[in-house]
């Protein structure tokens, strides 16, 4: 990036995408975009991809909570339980130490 006053001259892809793809519908193309560009656009532009990005984000994480309460109420009816597996998986640990105790001692 060279930077000549308040213009910059950019030549990097992710600020060319940035432009195209968020700078206020100005720029349809990577070929509409001028050869000299204010910080301010380029600032507007990253501002407005790293909203866009943490609405999604945020989206991602309402949907992944709503189907981690789905999930755990579905595993509720069925009578399952984080209390439970582990209960089981001692039981399944402690009979195969029994095993392998009463196979050593023969």
């Amino acid at each position: 990036m060279l930077i000549l006053g308040h213009f910059h001259q950019d030549t990097s892809l992710p600020s060319f995408r940035s432009l195209s793809w968020f700078g206020q519908k100005k720029f349809k193309s990577k070929d509409d975009i001028p050869k000299y560009v204010t910080s301010e656009v380029i600032d507007r532009a990253r501002s407005q991809a790293r909203i866009k990005l943490s609405n999604i984000l945020m989206a991602l994480t309402v949907l992944g909570s709503a189907y981690a309460i789905w999930s755990g109420k579905n595993a509720a009816k069925r009578g399952e339980s984080v209390q439970q597996m582990n209960l089981d998986w001692h039981k399944q640990y402690q009979e195969e130490f029994k095993k392998k105790e009463t196979a050593n001692q023969k």
